[in-house]
C-alpha cells in the first residue's frame, strides 16, 4: 500500500514558496510522533512523510492511506487536508492529542481514528485494513496500556532528518508521561496518568546509530523518574553527543544528577516557570514551582553549563495587565537565557478546559484560535486585547538587541563560548524572528 503521513501546520508557518522556510530553523524539527509510526510501518509498505513547515503536499499523488497527527490548534487544518484526500479516495486517518481527546468530533470528518499512543493501535490499523478495508474500525484506543509500551518497539525513522529547513541534530525519546498534573496540561490524560519508559540499552542501541552530535530529547520531564535519568544519561556519556532536554523545576535540588547530565553533553534545557505569581501556580496545581528560587534554578544550571529556557504562560486569574513589565523585570534581572511567552490557553482534555467550560469562560470555538498566541477565554482581571498586546509587549522587549546582549555578557562565564553562541545566542535570536514575523510556533 501507499501511505502517507502529514504533519500539518497553520497558514502563517506553512511553507509556500519551495526552499523559501518561514522564520528560524532553531525550532524546527521533523515531529518524534511522525517518525516513530513510520519506524513500525512494515516495509512492505511505500511511505512518504510530508511535514508543511518544510514542504508542500503534492494533491495529484494517489494514496491509499492518509494519516495526519494533529495538536489543537492545527485539528481544522487536519479536517480540511482529510476532507481533500478522501475526495480523491484515500482512507484518512488521525491521531495525535486533539483527536485522542474528541475523538467524536474527529470521526466527523475522519474514517479512523486513533487514541492515545499509536504505535501498537497503528498496526492493527494496518493489519486491519490490508485484511479487507472494510474490516478497519473508527476508533482504536488502549483501555489501559501495557506496561510495556515501549518494549522493544522499532526505531523511529530517520528518513526526514537533515532535511533543508529543520535544524540540525535528532529528536530522540526514552520517556513518556509526567509525574506531576498541572491542570493546564493534556500529559497526564494522554498517558492516563503513568510513566513509560525504555529499556535503556534499547535507547542506546538507538542512539550508537544516529551521526548528528545534537540530540534534542523530547520527554516531557526527564525528572520524573530521577533515579531513571541518572543511569540513562550516564550510559549515554560515552556517545558525546550535546543534550536538549526537558526537566521540572526541582531537578535542580538534585546535584549529582544535574552534574551526570553535564557530563554526558547536557547543554540546554526547557523548564516550566510558568508564572511569576505563586497565587496562579497554587491554583494551577503547580505548587512544586517556587518563585523566590527561580534565580536559584537559573544559576543551578548555569553552574554546569546549561541554557536555560522558560516557559511562561500570560493571563492567569491572579494577573492583571502589570504582568508583563513585572515579568520583564524580574527575568531580565536574574539573567535567564530564554523565555516562551504564551497566552494560557485551555486546551480540550485538560482540567483547566472542563473548569473554564463550565464557568462559561470559553470564548471561541474556532480550534485555529487555540495556538498560545490568541486569547480564546475571558481573562479576570485584564481585558482580551491587553493580554494580547502584554504578550506581544514582552515578546519585544526581552528580545530586544539591548536585553539579550545584557543577558549574553552576564552568562558567557557560566555557558562558555559553545553555550552562549550555539545556544543562547541561537535561540534568542530565534525568538527574535519568529516574533517579528508573527509565526505561530514557537508562541
Amino acid at each position: 500500500m501507499k501511505i502517507l503521513l502529514i504533519n500539518p501546520a497553520t497558514a502563517k508557518d506553512r511553507l509556500e514558496i519551495p526552499g523559501k522556510y518561514k522564520g528560524s530553523s532553531a525550532f524546527r524539527y521533523p515531529k518524534l510522533g511522525t517518525l516513530a509510526i513510520a519506524g513500525v510501518t512494515p516495509s512492505r509498505h511505500e511511505l512518504q512523510i510530508t511535514d508543511e513547515t518544510v514542504e508542500i503536499i503534492d494533491f495529484d499523488q494517489k494514496y491509499d492511506i492518509v494519516g495526519i497527527s494533529a495538536v489543537t490548534a492545527l485539528a481544522c487544518r487536519a479536517y480540511e487536508l482529510a476532507r481533500e484526500f478522501k475526495r480523491r479516495g484515500a482512507h484518512t486517518v488521525i491521531g495525535g492529542c486533539h483527536a485522542t481527546f474528541m475523538p467524536e468530533e474527529a470521526i466527523e470528518r475522519f474514517d479512523t481514528v486513533i487514541c492515545g499512543p499509536g504505535e501498537k493501535l497503528w498496526l492493527e490499523f494496518l493489519n486491519d485494513f490490508e485484511r479487507d478495508p472494510a474490516s478497519s474500525k473508527k476508533i482504536y484506543r488502549s483501555e489501559k496500556y501495557d506496561s510495556g509500551l515501549l518494549n522493544a518497539v522499532s526505531f523511529p525513522s530517520r528518513s526526514v532528518e537533515g532535511h533543508k529547513g529543520y535544524a540540525a541534530g535528532h529528536v530522540f525519546s526514552v520517556m513518556r508521561g509526567c509525574s506531576k498534573s498541572c491542570d493546564f496540561c493534556s500529559i497526564n490524560a494522554f498517558f492516563q496518568k503513568r510513566l513509560y519508559k525504555r529499556p535503556i540499552p534499547e535507547a542506546c542501541g538507538e542512539l550508537k546509530n544516529l551521526k548528528n552530535k545534537i540530540i534534542n530529547l523530547v520527554d516531557d520531564n526527564i525528572y520524573s523518574d530521577p533515579g531513571y535519568a541518572a543511569e540513562f544519561f550516564s550510559a549515554v556519556k560515552s556517545h558525546k553527543k550535546h543534550w536538549l532536554f526537558q526537566a521540572s523545576t526541582d531537578i535542580v535540588h538534585d546535584r549529582r544528577l544535574l552534574k551526570l547530565i553535564a557530563d554526558a553533553g547536557g547543554k540546554g534545557v526547557f523548564v516550566g516557570f510558568e508564572s511569576i505569581s505563586s497565587e496562579n501556580l497554587v491554583n494551577v496545581n503547580k505548587s512544586h514551582n517556587s518563585v523566590n528560587k527561580f534565580k536559584k534554578v537559573i544559576e543551578a544550571f548555569h553552574d554546569f553549563g546549561i541554557v536555560v529556557e522558560a516557559g511562561m504562560m500570560f493571563g492567569f486569574d491572579g494577573d492583571d495587565a502589570s504582568i508583563f513589565e513585572r515579568s520583564y523585570h524580574f527575568f531580565n534581572k536574574i539573567n535567564l537565557d530564554l523565555m516562551q511567552i504564551a497566552t494560557l490557553t485551555p486546551m480540550p482534555g485538560t482540567a483547566y478546559y472542563n473548569k473554564m467550560k463550565a464557568a462559561g469562560r470559553i470564548t471561541s470555538d474556532n480550534w485555529d484560535d487555540f495556538d498560545c498566541k490568541k486569547v480564546v477565554f475571558k481573562p479576570l482581571k485584564m481585558t482580551a486585547d491587553e493580554l494580547r498586546q502584554g504578550t506581544g509587549w514582552l515578546r519585544k522587549e526581552f528580545y530586544s538587541y539591548k536585553s539579550i546582549l545584557k543577558r549574553g555578557l552576564c552568562n558567557f562565564s557560566s555557558l562558555g563560548p559553545i553555550g552562549t553562541l550555539g545556544y543562547f545566542l541561537r535561540g534568542n535570536l530565534g525568538f527574535r524572528k519568529n516574533h517579528s514575523l508573527g509565526l505561530d510556533y514557537p508562541p
